[in-house]
């Protein structure tokens, strides 16, 4: 750069700047339990650059943004289907928090929580499933019950014959 009269870059924030990609890669890294010096070294980038993401965040992850994965997330009404499952399934896998999820998919963060709690499998916590949650709701419900008034039996017949007036 200097044989072509131009200045060699310097001084701090001038690089090229950081991917979103990598400052996954960071974050990752320390979910994992390394230190802030071993997850920038995994991400790439130097430990100043891994202090400076640290600090500006406070500590805290920042929260996930994909414009993509949301788009295809809708408001739900009444019980989670087996689409809002899997809806579920991808938004934890991106990271997302689970009041994030709750505020997309327009559910109380209580249901989002007990969804993956019911999701998650004995064999492998911490990581939700939606054919699980699916299985464990399906086992869940009331039916299929043994009905009461099935036709042919004596009680439908004596409900059906029955004159006697309705007592209140």
């Amino acid at each position: 750069m200097h044989a072509a009269g131009r200045a060699l870059p310097s001084g701090r924030g001038q690089g090229r700047p950081k991917s979103v990609r990598t400052r996954e890669v960071f974050w990752a890294g320390l979910r994992e339990g390394l230190t802030v010096a071993a997850s920038a070294r995994a991400a790439g980038v130097s430990k100043r650059a891994g202090q400076d993401w640290f600090k500006q965040a406070g500590g805290v992850r920042p929260v996930t943004i994909n414009p993509q994965l949301e788009a295809a997330v809708d408001h739900g009404v009444g019980l989670l289907s087996w689409t809002d499952r899997c809806r579920i399934e991808d938004l934890v896998t991106a990271h997302y928090r689970p009041a994030q999820i709750a505020r997309l998919m327009g559910r109380a963060r209580s249901t989002i929580s007990r969804e993956l709690a019911r999701g998650t499998p004995t064999d492998r916590p911490g990581r939700y499933r939606a054919l699980v949650a699916q299985n464990r709701t399906d086992a869940a419900r009331r039916r299929p019950k043994q009905r009461k008034l099935v036709a042919g039996t004596r009680l439908v017949g004596r409900v059906t014959t029955s004159r006697d007036p309705v007592r209140r």
